[in-house]
């Protein structure tokens, strides 16, 4: 079987054992992770095993073929994921837009719901800010992202206050103002600020 990292053959193996393979397998992530490579995926013919190699490797070892590392440096990953955060924030944007509309009428659980998974999602958008602007601040002294990143969560928290207190009074027009004008518009200033910051 052979190893590869990003699409480069490294090594060819040929243990009949399948704990030999997987530590030869955890040597060489080590290796790339002390290079200061993040490992994103590992794959085995084709199939991504990342986590769960070892278990894919004992139950399959006599007829794997290739076993794929692909990894990246930190500041590669980080790119990854400030790209991938605006396409997340811009998705969420677009469900205030559309949640907003299903408080201005008749109320169902499915409004509800969408609501909770709303509020999963800024959580989640949260998160990957702080991350991002950690790392923008260490390692290209960029404290403007985490002063807007602040000016983002403090607004979210504030917002998120006022639909409680709707929530509390089922005022659900208010829901509907919140969502679509205010949470929007913190949104909206949070990706454009993102899209002309210089990854």
């Amino acid at each position: 079987m052979n190893i590869l990292h990003n699409g480069k053959t490294i090594k060819h193996l040929s243990f009949d054992d399948a704990q030999l393979t997987i530590r030869e397998l955890n040597m060489i992530v080590h290796h790339l992770i002390q290079q200061g490579q993040v490992v994103k995926t590992i794959t085995i013919d084709g199939i991504d095993v990342t986590g769960t190699f070892d278990a894919y490797i004992k139950e399959h070892h006599d007829r794997i073929q290739t076993i794929g590392i692909e990894s990246v440096s930190p500041d590669e990953m980080m790119a990854s994921i400030y790209d991938e955060t605006i396409d997340y924030l811009q998705r969420v944007h677009q469900s205030t837009e559309t949640l907003s509309d299903l408080f201005y009428g008749q109320i169902d659980q499915e409004a509800w719901n969408l609501l909770s998974q709303l509020a999963e999602g800024l959580n989640n958008a949260v998160q990957l800010l702080q991350m991002i602007a950690e790392h923008r601040k260490t390692q290209v002294s960029d404290t403007a992202f985490a002063e807007e990143v602040t000016l983002f969560i403090n607004s979210v928290e504030a917002h998120v206050a006022d639909i409680n207190e709707a929530i509390e009074d089922y005022d659900t027009v208010e829901i509907g103002d919140i969502l679509k004008y205010e949470l929007g518009s913190t949104i909206s200033k949070i990706l454009a600020f993102m899209k002309t910051r210089v990854q």
